[in-house]
């Protein structure tokens, strides 16, 4: 991260023991039911806090050009293509970003503002999607067209500062916030979008965010802000053919697979 912006510039003096950062819950319950358009101390604290962490590269991982990402969409029996006699998946248009006035909310993009959703494993692009059994799934491939780095959120790779707790603590909901189920898409995304918004723009060499995989255990998602940063290679068609579930006894800390 050389190229170094002069927004970044301006805060790297600041210690980020000296930010008062909230918590992760107060910050989301201030963005969501008291301010959501204007500013304030809540959202200038949180903002400058990242600002500290990712000019210091402790909340990066970079991914090298030539590397392969996987974006996967359900596809009907119908819509498989054929070319060569090999069954294919959607094609390039197909398998790329919605139009701008098409695209709805999501954790790392406000409706409006479309985000390539990824994944690093093709397990997890089609995990994401949640599947029944024997349905279809389109798996594009999309090799990454030049060294990038994203904001890495992945909960194992909370950067450490012994002195500020409080930072541990919002990091660690923060990161766990981008890998939970919602129930309201307009008000549970608003706090994760608002991360994603800032660092989008404050941080131009940032090209996305990598989070915990919600459906995959140990798989990692990744959301690319500019679609131009990947070349979008193949499609294949997939199957599933099973689907597996796993209950924990809260009680006996006993795990049942079905």
């Amino acid at each position: 991260m050389e190229n170094t912006t002069e927004h970044e510039k301006s805060l790297t003096e600041t210690d980020p023991k000296t930010i008062n950062v909230p918590s992760w819950k107060n910050f989301a319950d201030h963005l969501v039911f008291h301010n959501r358009f204007t500013g304030s101390e809540e959202k200038e604290n949180v903002c400058r806090f990242l600002d500290k962490i990712i000019s210091e590269n402790k909340l990066t991982y970079s991914i090298p050009k030539g590397a392969i990402l996987y974006r996967g969409r359900k596809i009907t029996e119908d819509e498989i293509r054929k070319s060569n006699g090999v069954n294919c998946g959607f094609d390039e248009k197909q398998s790329g970003v919605p139009p701008y006035r098409k695209t709805h909310n999501g954790r790392v993009n406000i409706a409006g503002i479309p985000v390539l959703y990824t994944a690093a494993e093709q397990y997890t692009a089609c995990a994401e999607l949640r599947p029944i059994k024997n349905e279809f799934v389109s798996i594009a491939q999309y090799e990454v067209a030049e060294d990038i780095v994203v904001a890495d959120f992945v909960l194992d790779n909370i950067p450490s500062y012994e002195d500020t707790p409080e930072g541990m603590l919002f990091l660690k909901d923060m990161f766990s916030s981008f890998s939970l189920p919602v129930t309201n898409e307009l008000i549970d995304y608003l706090p994760s979008q608002f991360v994603s918004e800032y660092i989008r723009i404050a941080h131009e060499d940032i090209s996305g965010i990598r989070y915990s995989s919600l459906r995959h255990i140990g798989g990692y998602n990744i959301a690319i802000f500019d679609e131009e940063k990947c070349r979008f290679v193949r499609s294949t068609v997939l199957r599933c053919s099973r689907v597996q579930y796993e209950f924990k006894d809260i009680d006996a800390d006993q795990i049942l697979e079905l």
